[in-house]
């Protein structure tokens, strides 16, 4: 038989039957680490016996359940801002070629345009996250979290100021471009 058999059956609160006692006590012989579990056990319930256990507070399942009001509240507001974030989302990435095509004069071009830069947009940003997680992932295990969390703020801190900074410097070429 299997040894898992006879370690549930040691701790088994149900009455074993004679054949099932016979074979446990059979096994108890032979085997040391099934003696020691079962002294171990013994002990423990003895323990558990003995102690005096404490009654809750009189309003402790109030207060448990009104915890557990005020939590499902939470998760439900929670639940209801992240789908009106992601309803107005897809509403915004929609909206916007369907405004383009009203105002331009080529709609199906413009919209064509606005697809493939969002889309290059978004492989952009997959290459870069994943270019970062290559080289970022291995210092989470030197680097605390708190302290990779700043790290990683003043990266994307730096990259949106450079940003920032390049377009105004682009735009105040096209200013000297347009001047000449």
């Amino acid at each position: 038989m299997r040894h898992r058999l006879f370690e549930e059956w040691l701790f088994s609160q149900d009455d074993l039957n004679s054949a099932q006692k016979d074979l446990l006590d059979k096994h108890k012989q032979n085997c040391q680490r099934c003696q020691s579990l079962e002294a171990a056990w013994n002990e423990v319930s003895l323990y558990m016996e003995e102690q005096d256990w404490m009654a809750p507070d009189e309003d402790f399942g109030q207060r448990w359940q009104s915890r557990l009001k005020q939590y499902k509240v939470m998760e439900q507001q929670k639940h209801a801002y992240w789908a009106f974030l992601l309803t107005s989302g897809g509403a915004l990435i929609f909206g916007i070629p369907f405004l383009i095509s009203i105002f331009t004069t080529s709609p199906l071009l413009e919209m064509w345009s606005f697809f493939y830069r969002v889309s290059s947009l978004v492989e952009t940003i997959q290459r870069w996250l994943s270019f970062l997680l290559m080289i970022f992932q291995p210092l989470g295990v030197l680097i605390p979290s708190a302290l990779g969390i700043g790290i990683g703020f003043t990266v994307w801190g730096s990259m949106l100021l450079w940003l920032i900074l390049m377009r105004r410097l682009h735009l105040i070429g096209s200013d000297k471009n347009g001047r000449e």
